[in-house]
């Protein structure tokens, strides 16, 4: 689980404000939620741009966060809006407004969250700083309380007393990432893959291997003037010139296809450029020296030699089509553009020559007039707005290349990932860490077609049976994912047949699962006692496969107390899931969420008038119904031990759903926070921490029902014999 925060944009430009940006994510949302907020999410925007005008000074009003899962994994809805919850609660946001919308149109699930950060009570504006820090701390405490796997962070993980600390990484770290830039491993920017998925090309400084990148730099290294700078970049198809305070290498066929001069290094920067080699002198066109043409040549043979041939380009008959259809769109945006810009004007002068003729006069004439101007303008302009229609999205070459090429989707994705294998990176010593992510990135890297690793002869079979399974991510080691109960992947072992190590154990930061081989529907099903042994059986049943199951065992429960891995690897605590008793408790929780609303809108309206009357019909329909989820649940069984706290507290509620003295619903609400307390008194797992949640929600809405004016005052000291023994 990730968090990241959505900038507002640069200083100087305009916010979108509280609207835009909810209508965004929830006309694509599969669920949402709204905190604090009345009505549909239509209106939130306008309540929130309300309160937060209680706080002037606060110019950006609006924060953005999104919560991303991997595709591996397989969290419910219900568990995305409860870390969605935990994640405001962490910032210091839990009495803030904020609208929850869960996505599933991507590979992988993710929630945004639009929070306002204006206090709809004191007005004061919500606390910022470091907010990446707690974001952090708050993602992997969520997923120790959820059994996810856990995710690489900025920081390591270590826990003591059974809570998450924070350490700062070490000062080695942070040198070989130093050391990294200065070899031009660092991560693409964002409008370098915005230009790879608006055209399908990759970056500019990935169109050469590695050795001729290699080459490249040696060569900027030897110059010792501009010129010889030049001709270095003229062999290679770039040009080197000043951008802004920096430089950039650009293409000489295409000068919108570059990089930043730092991503081919951080020596060759401009300004270390300046400091080593003077004044930037510009290239002389057409020159091209002998060393030019002879250092080309070294870097076609070396590209030829590294690739087994010329480098390949994106289909033509995608790209072209894409290009024509880009540039109408551009004609069409500029001619939309001209003839907006030629009404303003027009308006503009036909309001100062009313206005001149009118003066300050303010009678009826005056303002008939000016609201007649005031209607044509704004016809005028949906006129011109529904002469030009929006038009749907463009589609990106790159979508377009990954239907045909699905080892494109794979480089643009995993970009890091396979330059951290391939020879540049390996030749400056950095070593691909052993962790969950890392094991993640493999497996998804395994579906390649081109670069795969060459497995053994007598497993070809195997792995192509049981690709979903197991992998192979190099030529002498298999992963193999371990599964929770919604069939995500947890974690991943891995074996090696050859040097005979098979460990069950997840790596760090994954959780420990259920490990299947075969298929889910297959008759006959094989438990074995280790890795070993599944591997064999995997061999021996590969013409007729059944499906192998294997429980590995749990870490060392020592091991969590003194865990020091960056990657927050301790013991795996369960998953939570639901049973029809805690499905069927949420749902109680959601009607008569919909009552009290229903009922506070009655109130506070005046009942006698008959436009009241489907007011009063639904909210005599949500009790109804709410009664009756209460009455059918107080009677379910309980399918486990953490159902018998929901059964009781659906007792009580359908109990003050129809009790009529005061003196029933306090000893209620007693009855109710006695069993919460017991349960929090429970170990903390992830069944636990969930059904003390519904607990404390079924709190909130009796403490609401009590707000109402549902319950009589008077008290019939009579009606209390018939009150049931409640005790947990």
């Amino acid at each position: 689980m990730l968090a990241e925060v959505i900038p507002a944009g640069k200083p100087g430009d305009p916010d979108p404000g509280f609207g835009p940006r909810i209508a965004y994510i929830c006309r694509k949302a599969c669920r949402i939620e709204m905190r604090h907020l009345a009505g549909g999410w239509i209106h939130a925007g306008d309540q929130m741009r309300w309160i937060a005008r209680l706080n002037p000074h606060r110019s950006r009003p609006c924060h953005h966060l999104v919560l991303s899962w991997s595709p591996l994994e397989q969290p419910d809805d219900d568990q995305m809006i409860a870390a969605a919850r935990q994640v405001l609660r962490a910032l210091g946001a839990g009495e803030h407004q904020a609208v929850i919308a869960i996505h599933r149109d991507r590979a992988h699930p993710h929630a945004h969250i639009i929070l306002n950060v204006i206090h709809p009570l004191t007005g004061k504006g919500l606390d910022l700083g470091h907010d990446y820090a707690r974001l952090e701390k708050a993602c992997r405490r969520i997923e120790r309380q959820m059994g996810w796997p856990a995710d690489r962070g900025r920081y390591d993980v270590e826990i003591v007393a059974d809570e998450i600390m924070l350490r700062r990484k070490p000062a080695g770290h942070w040198q070989q990432c130093r050391r990294d830039r200065e070899e031009g491993f660092r991560s693409e920017s964002t409008a370098m893959r915005g230009h790879a998925l608006r055209t399908g090309l990759r970056p500019l400084h990935r169109i050469h291997g590695p050795d001729q990148l290699r080459l490249i730099r040696r060569a900027l290294d030897a110059c010792a003037d501009w010129p010889g700078t030049h001709d270095v970049m003229r062999a290679a198809g770039w040009d080197y010139r000043p951008h802004g305070s920096g430089a950039r290498i650009s293409s000489r066929q295409d000068p919108t296809w570059s990089i930043p001069a730092s991503h081919l290094g951080a020596r060759f920067s401009l300004r270390r450029m300046v400091k080593r080699l003077g004044a930037f002198i510009p290239a002389v066109k057409g020159r091209v020296s002998q060393a030019t043409s002879i250092f080309r040549r070294q870097l076609q043979q070396i590209g030829n030699k590294e690739r087994g041939g010329p480098l390949p380009q994106p289909d033509p008959e995608i790209l072209e089509p894409l290009a024509m259809e880009q540039a109408d769109r551009r004609r069409q945006a500029q001619v939309k553009r001209q003839a907006r810009e030629d009404l303003r004007a027009r308006q503009a002068e036909e309001r100062r020559q009313i206005g001149h003729c009118l003066g300050r006069r303010r009678n009826g004439v005056a303002v008939l007039i000016r609201s007649m101007m005031h209607q044509q303008q704004r016809d005028q302009r949906q006129w011109l707005q529904a002469s030009h229609p929006r038009r749907g999205p463009l589609p990106l070459a790159g979508d377009m290349l990954a239907s045909h090429d699905p080892d494109s989707r794979l480089s643009r994705q995993y970009l890091r990932a396979m330059r951290l294998h391939a020879q540049e990176e390996r030749a400056i010593g950095i070593t691909p860490p052993w962790d969950h992510t890392a094991c993640r990135q493999e497996w998804a890297l395994a579906e390649r077609t081109d670069g795969r690793p060459v497995s053994p002869p007598r497993l070809d079979h195997l792995l192509a049976v049981f690709r979903n399974d197991l992998r192979i991510v190099t030529p002498s080691t298999i992963l193999i994912a371990q599964r929770d109960l919604r069939d995500g992947i947890s974690g991943f072992c891995r074996i090696d047949p050859d040097r005979g190590i098979f460990d069950s154990l997840p790596a760090p930061g994954g959780r420990a699962g259920l490990i299947r081989i075969g298929p889910r529907g297959s008759r006959t099903c094989r438990l074995v006692p280790d890795l070993q042994t599944a591997m064999i059986t995997a061999l021996m049943t590969v013409t007729e496969p059944a499906l192998i199951a294997l429980m590995p065992d749990d870490p060392d429960p020592e091991q969590e107390a003194t865990c020091t891995t960056p990657h927050g690897a301790h013991k795996a605590t369960p998953a939570f899931t639901h049973t029809c008793v805690s499905r069927r408790f949420s749902e109680l929780l959601g009607t008569l969420a919909h009552a009290i609303e229903a009922e506070c809108d009655v109130q506070h309206g005046w009942s006698r008038d008959p436009a009241f009357a489907h007011w009063l019909r639904e909210s005599e329909l949500l009790w109804q119904q709410a009664q009756d989820m209460a009455r059918d649940l107080a009677e379910s069984p309980a399918l486990r031990a953490a159902d018998r706290p929901l059964i009781r507290a659906a007792q009580v509620l359908h109990f003050v759903l129809g009790c009529e003295h005061p003196a029933e619903y306090d000893a209620a609400v007693v009855d109710l926070a006695t069993c919460s307390e017991r349960l929090s008194l429970r170990r903390g797992d992830a069944v636990t921490w969930h059904v003390r949640e519904m607990m404390r929600s079924a709190e909130m809405r009796l403490a609401e029902i009590g707000s109402l004016k549902m319950i009589p005052t008077a008290c019939d000291p009579d009606g209390l014999n018939d009150w049931p023994s409640f005790s947990c």
